[in-house]
Parts: structure tokens; sequence; C-alpha cells
């Protein structure tokens, strides 16, 4: 396959694939602004986290039938683009059931967390993140090879309503 290929072309070569069961679009969440000024440190480094956090609450579900990961990872990265090109596979990489694009959510905790928080209402955004915390360690401890898909949607749930909080926040005076 050659030339540019949008994303309903991608899903409409890979559901026709034997291995793919369904794909399910992101809940289309609205992109939201957040003031960097919220935490003390490494604000470079929490734009860089909310715009991973974004990137996956935008992401598809692409389920699978494959039973473990060395047979999927083949398909995946050495038979899928070659059979269909390296779109496909990019389109691959951004599934919101991939441990790699979830666990974003739990890598922003280093910054994005109620210790570097200056903002106001810190006790409601010390909810949320725990909230977010405990999300995490339930799918995580439930975790096989690609993760629930119910799961994950609840995970983004709370990566959103977090950023919802925040994007509605000031910097304390």
């Amino acid at each position: 396959m050659s030339g540019h290929l949008d994303s309903s072309e991608i899903e409409k070569i890979l559901l026709q694939d034997s291995h793919i069961v369904t794909i399910e679009h992101a809940e289309g969440y609205a992109f939201l602004h957040i003031d960097s000024s919220l935490f003390e440190k490494k604000r470079d480094t929490i734009e860089e986290y909310v715009k991973d956090l974004q990137a996956f609450l935008a992401m598809p579900y692409i389920v699978d039938k494959f039973t473990n990961h060395p047979l999927r990872s083949r398909w995946k990265l050495v038979d899928a683009p070659k059979r269909y090109g390296q779109e496909v596979l990019d389109f691959l990489q951004n599934n919101a059931l991939r441990a790699m694009m979830f666990m974003t959510a739990y890598h922003c905790t280093d910054y994005v967390n109620p210790a570097n928080y200056i903002g106001k209402n810190k006790e409601e955004f010390g909810r949320k993140f725990d909230d977010l915390l405990d999300t995490y360690a339930g799918l995580t401890k439930q975790l096989g090879d690609v993760a629930p898909i119910e799961k994950v949607k609840s995970l983004k749930q709370k990566v959103y309503t977090l950023l919802e909080f925040l994007s509605q926040q000031s910097p304390a005076s």
C-alpha cells in the first residue's frame, strides 16, 4: 500500500484483517488548556505531560484476537506493516489499550501531583488525583497483554476529570 491513508481508510483495512475484532473510536473529549503555573516545579515537563494525556484521551480502542503478546507484537511490528504499510503500524501503535499508552496517566503523576500543585482548591485536586491513581492501580492489577476496554475507558474518564478540574483553576494569589 502506498499514498496517504486517513484514519477511516486504515480502520477499513484493519477491520478486514482476521486478527482485528473491532475498532472503537475515542470518546471525543474536548481539548483543555491547563495553566502550567498551577504547579511549582517543572512547568515545561507538565506541559508535555498534559499534551501526552490529551493524546491518550484521543486514542481509539483496537481490540484484536491475540491471546499472547509475542504473537501480537510480531503481527503488529512485522506482518501488518509489511502487508499494509507504515501508516497502519502508526495507527496500531496509538491504541489506548496498549499498556505503554495508558501508562502515561501514571507517568504524569511525577509532577502533576498534589505536592507540586499550587493552585486553588488543593483538597479537590487531591481527591481527583487519588481517584485517578486508584483507577490506574485497579487496571494494572488485572493487566494481561492488553487491558480490558472498560477499565481503560474508566481511566480515561478519570484523566479527563482531573484535566477538566485543572482547566477551571487559576493560580493561587
